[in-house]
């Protein structure tokens, strides 16, 4: 190991299951994670990222409730020109806020958790990467499960959005945990930690 955390990816589509897989590998591993997901929605927030996309929108990413103004960004991340733009600003956030804890850390593991660990450019941070899989009826009903009222609208427009991604998931993870409600996620991510320690 080096004298810095042996970090692990784990990515996958909406509704795979990949929260759970990166909670689990903290677990068993009795190391720290970082979710980007929830990270770049705080930084939403951050004064210099939040001037940036309003310049940007013309609008304010934050609403007058103080909540993310989540048509706004939907929208922008349907546009054709402005969604690169958009990207740039909050996949450099999250970026430079991970660099920024990881370099913080003692322990030998850390996991990161993102949906487009490739496209986003995430992927320069890890150490070997995990792909988490299910079927995609599986995946559509989790979704709606999650948020009976907009689960299967947003389960349709992030699909549409990461289909980028998936292409790269396939090509480029190291190793593939399937989360089908049949196989073991512990053993599955046991044989995986094992692998990675005997490398």
């Amino acid at each position: 190991m080096n004298s810095r955390p042996y970090v692990i990816g784990v990515c996958g589509g909406i509704g795979s299951g990949k929260s759970v897989v990166r909670r689990l590998l903290g677990l068993l591993l009795d190391c720290p994670t970082y979710d980007c997901d929830s990270r770049a929605k705080a930084l939403y927030r951050d004064p210099v990222v939040r001037s940036e996309i309003t310049s940007l929108l013309h609008e304010d990413p934050i609403d007058r409730d103080g909540r993310l103004n989540r048509e706004l960004l939907s929208c922008a991340l349907h546009d054709d020109h402005l969604r690169p733009l958009l990207e740039g600003i909050i996949h450099e956030a999250v970026r430079e806020d991970f660099a920024y804890w990881h370099s913080e850390l003692a322990e030998p593991y850390a996991i990161l958790e993102s949906g487009i660990l490739f496209s986003s450019g995430m992927n320069m941070f890890v150490d070997c990467s995990i792909k988490v899989d299910a079927e995609e009826a599986l995946r559509s009903r989790r979704t709606q499960l999650r948020d009976r009222t907009h689960g299967a609208t947003q389960y349709k427009s992030m699909s549409s959005l990461q289909l980028k991604e998936a292409d790269l998931r396939e090509r480029l993870a190291d190793y593939t945990i399937y989360n089908n409600e049949f196989d073991s996620l512990i053993h599955q991510c046991e044989r995986i930690i094992t692998e990675i320690n005997h490398r």
